[in-house]
């Protein structure tokens, strides 16, 4: 071990503060450097000699906990407050040292960077919706239904490791020791083998040496376009584009341990690419098909490219998130070894002042993403929208998996520009917030340079984790994540952060302008509407930032195109330019010529006096209308489709409708929003469809359909396995006298335009098809 001496380098004037600024310590640089030197030595067993003061102090071997001694031992001997976040600002024993005795240099620039947050280019180009999602999380979160229920109940879903969890490295007892021994608490899924491989046309053999997170993509994709109301089988052929992040390659290490042994298939089974390839493989769909490692921001770096992929035009539909299974107990055990990482009661405390590591959970999270005007165009539930993000890299820091406060202040920086949204007007961050000693305190302090600067004192930022709930799902932590953004705005309601015991003493929460949410809240809409951002950050030094807002109007109405001037000619119109079609002569732009030659286009004020209702229309429509009122009014019939690949499948679907059409749920909803909804689903080869006027009616149907029985408003069928071409050639047997009579007396909208359309027909042709309707 070293003392510490301060006085083996006397001070000169080369060490001297700058002119016109205050010392903020009565020590030189050069002593506090010969301070920090002695100070690292004794920390890492080593010589004062062998310190280098240009080489990070992360990489001679200090750990956080060192990082926060340090803080506190330099406060004292200097009198200067060092948080742990300034300490990570200034890696090296050089930079240091002349920031405790100097302080900040005086540099305007990053004011000056943080005052214009206007972007670039058209609304609708930029926002992008979402429109679907998926969750299967731990504690029984497997739809996004119960995930906001858990959320909103502040469920603890992590737990014991489970009985017949990594059974196969059991059988090996120094491995079974080191188990017992190691914090394994966690967030773990109930059925992480469970798989319907004949679903996705998989035999069992190829099923069972596929990694489960390909599977886990699969089915969350499924999901997500089922929960967006887009039909898989819609988007064949499509331009989809697939994003999924993951990491840990767990499945490898069970199906390749024995190159003797291993099957086939399990090379493209546990390779990392395949996870998004096999989901475009499966669906056919024709963009982009990426799988992203960047550790624990893995998910919400895919989303960024899926966002910049809608932009560009890569792709018109993008599916985004991330994947993550526990499947053995190498990660679990190393942590464990390094100390200091895994959390003694596998309890994320998110910015508490109780805080001591993280918690590895498994699982994973769609999106379905569109552009906003692609989603509107379509009709699409916009859930939320991401209005901007951005991803960067530490660089050069403080050690390869050390936190850099400068990067995550400038990730944000790029993600509110890019959003063109003022960070100060956030409301909520849903913070990478790990628990561990040394991430919250230099998240927190990006935050404030970035969220908090400028913020009034009674206005914070909202902060919070999900983490606190599930764990840390690593390579799917950012999903999780943007779900619960997604679900909070959707519901306008803010779930809250538990295992909160009071802010952590290592972050000025007043000063940043942040406050922990530990209950539920109301969105406060600092800008007038809700904004919410969300971070994570990769331990190998890759950062993201997504920006999301509320749903506004201009999401959802369209706006009204700008009619285009008619081009004019100066040229006269002869019978050359036009073609007579049914005894009337148009131009080429299908404008009707005159018989002095010129369009009625340039006539635009002078309406043609066209004939009224004929008295014989009149006449019978009055009969029509009493006869109409006679026999009242007829309850609607709604069609509820059912369908499947396999015609048992179709009638387990049809009994699982029936379940929920009986519950409190069910019965709250219209039976023809359910009929909609039902519409817009993937059609399978097996289909039944109940004609009902009720509930009731629609309950017994379906029961009808999963017993396989017949009644008379049920029709079921099986198509073939391929779709082939279908040639129909109607002539008038489709046509019948008075046709139309029923919609033209119930619907005001077609009997205005059967109105019109009577009246310009009367005056070409001398007849009235009102009074062949009626």
């Amino acid at each position: 071990m070293t003392d510490i001496d301060t006085d083996s380098h006397p001070s000169t004037e080369a060490d001297a503060v700058p002119a016109g600024k205050p010392a903020r310590t009565d020590m030189t640089v050069v002593e506090v450097r010969q301070w920090l030197r002695n100070w690292v030595a004794n920390a890492t067993d080593r010589s004062a000699d062998a310190v280098d003061e240009a080489t990070p102090m992360v990489e001679l071997g200090l750990s956080s906990r060192d990082a926060v001694a340090m803080a506190a031992d330099i406060e004292d001997r200097t009198g200067v407050t060092v948080s742990i976040a300034a300490a990570f600002e200034h890696p090296t024993i050089e930079t240091l040292a002349t920031w405790i005795v100097e302080g900040d240099p005086e540099d305007d620039t990053a004011e000056a960077d943080d005052t214009d947050w206007t972007r670039s280019g058209p609304v609708e180009r930029v926002d992008i919706a979402v429109v679907g999602l998926a969750t299967r999380f731990p504690g029984d979160m497997n739809s996004p239904e119960e995930t906001w229920q858990a959320l909103l109940e502040g469920r603890d879903a992590i737990t014991d490791l489970p009985e017949d969890r990594w059974s196969e490295f059991m059988e090996e007892p120094r491995l079974a020791e080191l188990i017992s021994k190691a914090r394994t608490r966690g967030g773990y899924l109930k059925d992480i083998k469970g798989f319907d491989s004949e679903f996705f046309a998989l035999s069992k053999t190829e099923a069972d040496n596929i990694d489960p997170q390909q599977r886990m993509a699969l089915e969350l994709t499924w999901e997500a376009l089922e929960h967006a109301r887009i039909p898989a089988s819609g988007l064949r052929g499509e331009s989809v584009g697939v994003y999924v992040g993951t990491s840990v390659m767990d499945y490898s290490y069970l199906a390749m341990s024995d190159p003797t042994v291993a099957h086939p298939y399990a090379i493209t089974g546990t390779a990392s690419s395949i996870v998004a390839n096999r989901v475009s493989y499966f669906f056919d769909f024709h963009g982009p098909s990426v799988a992203v490692d960047t550790a624990c921001s893995s998910s919400l770096v895919a989303t960024h490219q899926a966002v910049q992929a809608l932009r560009s035009g890569e792709c018109d539909v993008a599916v985004a998130g991330g994947v993550n299974a526990l499947i053995t107990p190498a990660v679990t055990l190393g942590f464990d070894e390094i100390g200091q990482v895994l959390a003694p009661d596998g309890r994320i405390k998110s910015f508490s002042a109780d805080a001591d590591g993280y918690t590895r959970s498994e699982g994973g999270g769609m999106l379905v993403l569109k552009r906003v005007d692609d989603a509107r165009r379509d009709g699409d539930a916009i859930l939320a929208v991401i209005a901007g993000s951005a991803v960067n890299h530490d660089g050069r820091s403080n050690g390869l998996i050390a936190p850099n406060p400068d990067a995550q202040a400038d990730v944000l920086r790029r993600a509110y520009k890019d959003a063109g949204i003022n960070p100060r007007t956030v409301d909520y961050i849903e913070a990478h917030g790990t628990g561990t000693v040394l991430g919250d305190p230099i998240e927190a302090q990006a935050l404030g340079r970035i969220v908090g600067r400028g913020r009034p004192a009674d206005k914070p930022a909202l902060l919070g984790a999900i983490k606190t709930n599930i764990g840390h799902m690593e390579s799917a932590a950012g999903a999780a994540s943007l779900a619960k953004m997604v679900l909070a705005l959707q519901h306008d309601k803010l779930p809250p952060s538990i295992n909160y015991a009071g802010p952590n003493p290592y972050i000025d929460f007043d000063a940043a302008h942040l406050r922990v949410l530990d209950s539920i809240a109301d969105w406060p809409r600092y800008s007038g509407y809700a904004i919410a951002g969300v971070s994570s950050f990769g331990f190998g030094g890759a950062n993201a930032h997504v920006v999301l807002r509320e749903v506004l109007p201009r999401d959802v109405v369209q706006r009204e195109p700008q009619p285009e001037a008619p081009a004019l000619s100066a040229t006269p119109l002869g019978d050359e330019h036009g073609q007579y079609v049914g005894g009337i002569r148009f131009d080429e732009y299908g404008e009707f010529i005159e018989e002095n030659g010129s369009s009625a286009a340039a006539h635009p004020d002078v309406e043609p006096e066209l004939p009224g209702i004929t008295e014989e229309t009149l006449r019978l429509k009055e009969i029509a209308l009493e006869e109409l009122a006679a026999e009242g009014i007829p309850t609607p019939v709604v069609a509820l489709a059912v369908s499947a690949f396999l015609t048992s499948r179709k009638k387990t679907a049809a009994a699982e409708l029936a379940d929920w059409m009986e519950s409190p749920q069910g019965q709250a909803s219209s039976l023809e929003s359910i009929g909609r909804s039902l519409s817009r689903r993937n059609h399978g080869r097996s289909r039944a469809v109940v004609l009902a006027h009720d509930h009731d009616e629609a309950i017994k149907g379906l029961r009808a359909i999963a017993d396989g029985k017949a009644k008379p408003n049920v029709f079921s069928t099986d198509g073939p396995v391929t779709n082939g071409p279908v040639w129909a050639m109607a002539g008038f047997g489709a046509q019948h006298r008075k046709m139309g009579k029923n919609l033209y007396l119930r619907n005001e909208v077609f009997a205005e335009w059967i109105e019109k359309v009577d009246a310009l027909i009367q005056d070409e042709r001398g007849y009235s098809v009102l009074e062949l309707i009626l």
